[in-house]
Formats: structure tokens, C-alpha cells, sequence
């Protein structure tokens, strides 16, 4: 993952629970349109599929408070410099 859940979702790591939602649901509906564009012309949807398991998959922890704290404290692990855990560094 080269983008956290929250540049993901477009909002900051204080956004609040409404925001998240908010902004979650603009993106899986801008994914969304541009997928039924894309095989309206017959494309390969196959980039925005994935766009889409990722939205959801930052969803996913990022709107469940025990999982969203888990992967607050795990970003500043990493962020500090700390390798996060299960890392040949720990090894």
C-alpha cells in the first residue's frame, strides 16, 4: 500500500466519523460512475475494481473505532521510524 487509508478517503486522520462517511461515499460513487462509463465503451475495469476493494477495504478500518485506533497507533510506529510489526527488521 503506497497510500494510507486516509489520503485514500481524502480526509485527515482527525476527520470524524461523519466525514469519513462522507467522504467514502464520494468516492465510491465517483469510482463508481467512471466504471460505468468505462464498460459502457467496453474498457478493462479492472484498475477501478481495485480502486473500489481499496476504498472499501480503508472503510472497513477506518469506521470501526477499536480497528481505526489499531491503525493509528501502527502509521505512528512507522512514521517514528519503528519497522511495524512482522517485518524481517524484527527478525
Amino acid at each position: 500500500m503506497t497510500q494510507g487509508f486516509y489520503e485514500l478517503l481524502g480526509v485527515d486522520a482527525q476527520a470524524s466519523a461523519e466525514e469519513l462517511r462522507a467522504s467514502y461515499a464520494r468516492l465510491v460513487a465517483r469510482i463508481e460512475r467512471r466504471r460505468t462509463a468505462l464498460v459502457d465503451q467496453g474498457g478493462d475495469t479492472s484498475t477501478l475494481d481495485l480502486a473500489r476493494m481499496q476504498a472499501d477495504e480503508a472503510w472497513e478500518v477506518v469506521s470501526h473505532p477499536r480497528r481505526r485506533r489499531r491503525y493509528d497507533a501502527m502509521v505512528a510506529l512507522t512514521r517514528s521510524g519503528l519497522p511495524p510489526c512482522g517485518t524481517e527488521a524484527e527478525l
